[in-house]
């Protein structure tokens, strides 16, 4: 009842004058203590298309977030399960009620039911084993989560440990960015060279060819585009955008006294950047400060035996 009368009351109050913004996120408060998800998205939305600050931007957002929360699946109704159910008490409600659940078993029981319907609960129950019988979707589940959120969600927690969707067999996993600037998954990336082991870019053929340039030249014969560090490409366009390891020599051409190859353990991301573009090096597919760290030091092993052991003549 007081709820009520608060939407009332801020009713009336926005009837008189439309830009009382604390009457707005009032009435929207109390739509929702009144489970009217959709009118307090709609109150904050008209608010805030006229008062465009942060704190109106995420009430916002939050009122979505309670909408799809409300809209929701009950996963744990329909798996017939309690919220602190383990997973192997959710594999076993699962395979039950599949079985009594298969639109084959439903039509049997009742031949008059709708063979669409019958399909939408068993992939809804299906939805239900996804969710539940995942630990990490189960627990943005039981945030609040929906099902697109979740997956949502996880997509962007991949992204941050350096998974994305291959770019051959669209399987999201660990890989490494090719010449093309696309993702490929670790097993495309190997199974690629293992099917052309003549490829000029075939990380053997790069370790045999990796130092014949003593006399700090680069070399050119790489026909494909090269991602550098600070993002630009050289070359021209590979046709079979293949994935590439990084081949070129890496030269010294500053007054400054060269790294010893130990020293760029304590160095943060931005210092092994600066010391791969001092040595002229592309490092291609170095996505991580590890991948970073072995190409410096791969790199500063050979310039130092290039230059041979310090004179010690007096």
């Amino acid at each position: 009842a007081a709820a009520e009368a608060a939407a009332a009351d801020c009713a009336e109050a926005l009837r008189r004058d439309a830009r009382l913004a604390a009457a707005s996120v009032v009435r929207a408060r109390a739509l929702q203590a009144l489970e009217r998800w959709g009118e307090a998205v709609e109150v904050l939305e008209a608010l805030h298309a006229w008062k465009k600050d942060d704190d109106i931007f995420w009430k916002v957002e939050w009122a979505k977030f309670e909408l799809r929360r409300a809209r929701r699946p009950d996963y744990y109704a329909m798996l017939c399960l309690s919220k602190d159910a383990s997973q192997a008490d959710v594999r076993t409600a699962y395979r039950r009620l599949s079985v009594e659940m298969h639109p084959d078993k439903q039509i049997q029981r009742n031949p008059d039911i709708d063979p669409v319907k019958a399909r939408a609960k068993f992939q809804m129950l299906g939805e239900a084993f996804e969710i539940l019988g995942t630990p990490a979707k189960r627990e943005f589940y039981d945030k609040g989560y929906d099902a697109q959120g979740i997956r949502e969600c996880l997509q962007v927690r991949k992204r941050f440990a350096g998974q994305m969707p291959c770019a051959q067999c669209g399987e999201d996993e660990s890989g490494k960015l090719g010449s093309d600037f696309k993702w490929y998954c670790n097993l495309c990336w190997d199974r690629y060279y293992r099917e052309h082991p003549d490829d000029k870019h075939h990380p053997d053929n790069l370790r045999q060819n990796h130092g014949q340039d003593t006399n700090g030249h680069r070399s050119s014969s790489s026909s494909s585009p090269r991602p550098t560090l600070d993002g630009r490409s050289s070359g021209t366009a590979h046709a079979a955008a293949a994935p590439r390891q990084p081949g070129a020599a890496a030269i010294w051409q500053t007054d400054e006294p060269l790294p010893v190859p130990d020293s760029v353990d304590a160095l943060g991301v931005a210092e092994l950047k600066s010391l791969l573009r001092r040595m002229h090096v592309d490092a291609l597919g170095c996505l991580t400060k590890e991948d970073l760290r072995a190409c410096a030091k791969e790199h500063l092993h050979r310039l130092h035996a290039a230059q041979g052991p310090p004179d010690t003549a007096g």
